[in-house]
């Protein structure tokens, strides 16, 4: 019995010790609350107030739920990636961007790029043939903005690095995709060049098997399988005979395919990309004297297959084509440039693949001025920006740039060339062929 006593005495010794121990450590909780608060920032509309206990006199905190707000801190400002990643690692990243994260003036539907943006710009090459003099090989580069919104007097340009050797003539085959342009010259066997001018790399592609041909390009990204496609269609560029037949050339590879079904027809333009297809401008003659039929070659970029797409049909039902027009793309859409006696019609068609959406925006006049020209020089060949609302346009000439405003009825030349210099736009990237 006294055994059991004294153990049951000592029980009562070790709760009281326990019971003492986590009132001490509890009264350490309280004070380190107290610390935090003091210490904190305040968060707190209404400060935290003391009340007593009615089962103890410790000293608590508490919060009235309904004064209290809890107040988010003012995040820092981000860091830019320069101020904590060196340049030459910035530049190195995004050189290995892929495709998709870069844009083009040739970009999707939505807003047309700002011409006020430094990442855009239009670089003019002379013309492989007939070679100009030496003081006329060089490469000239302007900002869209100047090509928009100055004149030649006025317009600031550079002068970009050739890399294939200063005084090299360029061909601009097609149009740019995400700042990559594919070019050719005559020192080079005129071997296609896929060539960002931003980098100045540059990656030269296989031969074509027969280089005796008519060949005309086309260049865009397949975002199904994140690859980028050159197809080159050939032919004997008699539209009684044309002869004519595609190959494709996927980049990282060392081989053109053969791609059946390309229209027996031949390309008067370059293959516009646009909507995941290449699109050419065909025409074919059918004897007995008739006028040169014509259609629009679209090739599905994934699938690699071909339908025709017919042009624009004017108000008498006639088919508005010529043999002076041009397809380009404006705002994500299928352009075509059609060229008549006294202006040129601007096309689109709003959904790709239906040939009843064709719409014309409008008919640009002709820009003579007192230079002389005459309307083969005057036709526009290329519509290289147009502005959000659709009242101004950005056309080039074979002799000269003009911006057309629709709602002011106003026409002004900004850019004058050179002697038989060629035009491409394209925008900045650090994408490597």
């Amino acid at each position: 019995m006294t055994m059991k006593v004294a153990e049951r005495n000592l029980t009562i010794e070790e709760d009281e010790n326990d019971d003492e121990s986590r009132k001490s450590s509890q009264e350490d909780e309280k004070r380190k609350e107290i610390d935090l608060f003091a210490s904190s920032p305040p968060f707190l509309t209404t400060p935290p107030t003391p009340t007593s206990s009615e089962n103890n006199d410790d000293l608590h905190f508490s919060v009235q739920e309904t004064t209290t707000t809890m107040h988010k801190p003012p995040s820092p400002k981000p860091a830019s990636l320069h101020d904590s990643v060196p340049f030459d690692l910035v530049e190195e990243i995004l050189m290995h961007l892929p495709g998709p994260l870069s844009s083009d003036l040739n970009h999707g539907p939505g807003p047309s790029p700002s011409p006020g943006s430094s990442f855009h710009h239009v670089i003019l090459s002379p013309m492989p043939s007939p070679p100009p003099s030496p003081l006329l090989r060089s490469l000239t580069d302007y900002s869209l903005h100047s090509v928009v919104n100055t004149s030649s007097s006025t317009a600031t340009y550079s002068h970009r690095v050739n890399p294939f050797g200063e005084g090299e003539c360029l061909d601009f085959e097609t149009d740019s995709c995400h700042g990559m342009l594919l070019v050719s010259t005559s020192d080079w066997d005129n071997l296609p060049i896929l060539w960002n001018p931003t980098t100045g790399k540059f990656k030269t592609l296989p031969s074509l098997d027969d280089l005796s041909c008519y060949v005309q390009y086309g260049f865009g990204y397949d975002r199904f399988t994140d690859t980028y496609k050159v197809v080159a269609v050939s032919s004997s560029g008699r539209h009684d005979d044309p002869e004519s037949y595609a190959e494709v050339h996927t980049l990282g590879t060392d081989s053109w395919r053969y791609v059946p079904d390309f229209p027996n027809a031949v390309p008067e333009n370059s293959g516009v990309f646009v909507n995941g297809t290449f699109n050419w401008l065909v025409a074919w003659d059918v004897g007995m004297g008739s006028a040169l039929n014509y259609v629009i070659a679209s090739m599905d970029l994934r699938t690699e297959t071909f339908q025709e797409l017919l042009p624009p049909v004017g108000a008498a039902g006639d088919i508005v084509i010529y043999r002076s027009s041009f397809l380009c793309v404006l705002k994500g859409c299928l352009c075509l440039l059609c060229n008549v006696r006294v202006a040129c019609d601007v096309w689109v068609m709003k959904e790709y693949g239906n040939d009843e959406s064709w719409s014309k925006l409008f008919s640009v006049p002709y820009c003579h001025e007192d230079d002389g020209t005459d309307n083969s020089s005057a036709k526009y060949i290329k519509a290289l920006w147009i502005s959000d609302k659709d009242d101004e346009i950005l056309l080039e000439s074979s002799s000269k740039f003009v911006v057309h405003d629709h709602k002011n009825g106003t026409l002004k030349t900004t850019i004058v060339k050179r002697f038989l210099e060629v035009a491409q736009a394209y925008v900045e990237t650090l994408i490597s062929p």
